[in-house]
């Protein structure tokens, strides 16, 4: 599975380059904030009760999960549509939307393909089809960069990246239907339930709304909301050069601290189990993490505008200067991403939901210093880089501290 993600991931990142000259800076400004306000909305539209999908035992049990979160995912897309029907125009205007217009009520039309999407991976997963994960994460990317570059090439659209999106979404929600008829899952997740059965198993599992929503929620936010406000108080301009210039440096991030987080989990629960904590893993994984990061992010630092400008064309070189800013609060967010399942295994997840808390917070009070004190977005870049490095510098503190075995509550039992 990981290799069919990380081919996929690899292909976005080698057409980016062809996109960047075939749509303009706005064109990707105005993409980052619809899927901003997707992820946003998305987030609860499933309650987190997918992940309880491969637990059950009894098939019907999963069944009565996946019934139940299409319930939950109905009803918040009818509050959805009726909040912009009563809405619209005050949303448009509050948030500067009026290029993507009624483009934006392909949310709700997402909303629901994703929630379907997300319900079929997590069957896959209970069934141990995993190739059949890695084939479909790979053909919707295959398929979003074939349609981007067709819009792009003929412009027979405005907002194509937006499009190209959301037909990809599509296209996944097909392939999920075609392996589940072809494995035979497709009538076993079909099965109706009555209602009753069914509000019975969503409070049997209540846990992961109760406990995995907020954190999953305030960790989107922080995530999401910057190019919001960058798009309210600057220019879709901005919001393009700052969203793909975080796109780009943290994608290898990402792949990369994902590959040690899934080393660190196992050898971390072995750890505890033997020595009661996991310092020593924690600090020799960190020091090795430091010496591959710091030499590229300082190479980074110093080449990005010449190398934005050279691969992605002349009017991109910006983002590359915004991502010599952003390259600070990167290196700390790869030192901390890694080994944020420590919360999870020291049952000590309310400490990572503070520190997601907070940092919402300091990004949102960052990007409003930048602006109100100087009116300029290099500073609300700057100051978003601080808060994310001060967030993930914290994270890692505590990280630290829990790895001593010091206040612990292990959680052994689900391991």
């Amino acid at each position: 599975m990981m290799s069919g993600t990380l081919v996929a991931q690899i292909l976005l990142i080698c057409v980016t380059p062809i996109l960047t000259r075939l749509y303009t800076v706005e064109d990707f400004g105005n993409l980052s904030v619809f899927m901003s306000i997707l992820s946003m909305l998305a987030v609860g539209s499933t309650g987190k009760f997918e992940l309880a999908i491969v637990l059950p035992k009894k098939t019907i049990i999963s069944s009565q999960l996946v019934q139940g979160i299409l319930y939950i995912n109905h009803l918040l897309v009818f509050l959805i549509v009726l909040v912009f029907l009563l809405f619209f125009d005050n949303i448009v205007s509050l948030l500067e939307l009026e290029q993507l217009s009624y483009f934006i009520w392909l949310v709700p039309l997402s909303i629901v393909i994703i929630a379907f999407n997300t319900i079929f991976n997590h069957w896959f997963l209970r069934f141990r089809k995993y190739h059949v994960s890695s084939i479909i994460v790979l053909g919707s990317a295959i398929v979003i960069s074939l349609v981007n570059l067709v819009f792009g090439y003929t412009q027979v659209i405005s907002n194509g990246l937006v499009c190209a999106y959301v037909i990809a979404q599509f296209f996944t929600l097909g392939l999920n239907i075609y392996f589940l008829r072809k494995n035979n899952l497709f009538e076993s997740i079909m099965v109706r339930s009555k209602l009753g059965d069914v509000l019975d198993t969503l409070k049997n599992y209540s846990n992961f709304p109760k406990y995995q929503l907020p954190s999953e929620f305030l960790f989107t936010t922080a995530a999401q909301i910057t190019p919001i406000i960058f798009a309210f108080l600057f220019t879709k301009v901005v919001v393009g050069h700052f969203a793909l210039a975080l796109r780009l440096v943290k994608l290898p991030l990402v792949i990369l601290a994902n590959a040690i987080n899934s080393v660190f989990r196992n050898e971390a629960l072995d750890s505890y189990r033997n020595f009661g904590n996991c310092e020593l893993l924690f600090l020799s994984l960190l020091k090795k993490l430091i010496l591959v990061a710091i030499i590229p992010f300082a190479i980074l630092f110093f080449i990005a505008p010449d190398l934005f400008e050279f691969v992605l064309g002349a009017s991109w070189r910006e983002a590359g200067t915004y991502a010599q800013l952003l390259v600070f609060g990167l290196f700390f967010e790869l030192l901390s991403l890694p080994f944020r399942s420590i919360f999870q295994i020291t049952n000590t997840q309310f400490i990572y939901l503070r520190i997601q808390t907070l940092s919402v917070i300091l990004i949102i009070s960052a990007i409003f210093s930048g602006y109100y004190f100087y009116d300029d977005s290099w500073y609300a870049v700057l100051f978003f880089s601080i808060s994310s490095a001060f967030s993930h510098l914290l994270s890692l503190f505590y990280i630290y501290f829990l790895s001593k075995g010091e206040y612990l509550k292990i959680n052994l039992q689900n391991s």
